[in-house]
């Protein structure tokens, strides 16, 4: 009598198929977390030389009240000059 045997063997694929969707979906939002960081950056420069702009008008708009400050003291002086004269 001839014994045959059999092997039945099952892979449930199901896990190995919902692992590479979610790998797909992290790699996709590590792409957009990437291109995020890289308009972050961006922005963060332009901000920063916007700024360095910003103060530098202020260091003039100083400078230029000083000015109009001296000037004021010296026309006080001149007429008080005027006034005693």
């Amino acid at each position: 009598m001839k014994d045959i045997a059999r092997l039945g063997i099952a892979v449930d694929s199901g896990r190995v198929k919902t692992a590479t969707e979610a790998l797909g979906k992290f790699t996709r939002a590590s792409r957009d977390a990437d291109g995020a960081s890289e308009k972050l950056g961006e922005t963060t420069n332009r901000t920063r030389d916007e700024f360095g702009r910003f103060v530098k008008k202020a260091d003039g708009a100083s400078d230029a009240n000083n000015r109009v400050a001296k000037s004021a003291r010296m026309a006080g002086k001149a007429l008080a000059g005027i006034s005693a004269a």
